[in-house]
């Protein structure tokens, strides 16, 4: 599957235009509101990982 086949029916997650690219772990259209918003609500995964984790 494409990447154009997989957003074929997607929306952008933050204004609900047709989605044309993902970034930062989100499905966006190409503004760039919506792309600066993905990037300041990015999760990074150093943030996920429980404090037991880090210290390996």
């Amino acid at each position: 599957m494409s990447v154009s086949e997989f957003l074929r029916d997607k929306k952008c997650e933050f204004c609900g235009a047709d989605a044309r690219t993902v970034l930062f772990g989100r499905i966006l259209c190409e503004s760039d509101d919506c792309i600066e918003k993905a990037r300041l609500n990015h999760v990074c995964m150093g943030k996920m990982l429980k404090e037991s984790d880090k210290s390996r």
